[in-house]
């Protein structure tokens, strides 16, 4: 049992051990999802392009971030522009749940009592997401489409063109 905290609220302690098995294993599965292709098979519909029929600011994302770990950053950029930015912006916050972890301190809970972090944070994701939004726009505008999973595929020869949906063999 925890003692209250500054509001009167008993919160029981979550356990670090427990807090990282958590997180181990979701990575493990995103890792094994990537590595197995899952996550870039093409399968995922984007709810933008079916009710709109026009990008939203996170298409491409999923492909980009598989780009991303596989250390392509040209094919990352041509998926969606703001995919490094928010890549870095993920590791980091990977990074400091694991400082948390490993110190035992609220770290999230510091930073977010901060307002010029809570300001800088929400203006970069602001900005992030109305570019990547007019760049999307702009290339649906010109024609040129979503960047399809299977160029990807073919370029780097990681999987015959009949694994991938809508693929002949």
């Amino acid at each position: 049992m925890s003692a209250p905290d500054e509001h009167g609220a008993v919160h029981p302690r979550r356990s670090p051990r427990v807090i990282a098995a958590a997180v181990l294993t979701a990575a493990s599965l995103v890792a094994a999802s990537l590595y197995a292709g899952v996550a870039t098979s093409g399968g995922a519909t984007c709810p933008s392009r079916w009710l709109f029929h026009s990008p939203c600011a996170g298409c491409g994302m999923t492909r980009a971030f598989a780009a991303l770990v596989h250390g392509d950053m040209a094919y990352a950029l041509r998926a969606n522009v703001a995919s490094p930015a928010l890549f870095a912006l993920a590791l980091g916050v990977g990074l400091v749940f694991v400082a948390q972890l490993a110190t035992n301190r609220p770290i999230f809970r510091e930073l977010s009592a901060k307002r010029w972090v809570r300001a800088v944070l929400s203006a970069a994701l602001i900005a992030l997401a109305l570019i990547a939004w007019v760049s999307n726009q702009m290339r649906h505008r010109a024609g040129e489409g979503p960047l399809h999973l299977r160029s990807w595929h073919q370029e780097r020869n990681r999987a015959p063109l009949a694994d991938l949906p809508g693929g002949e063999s």
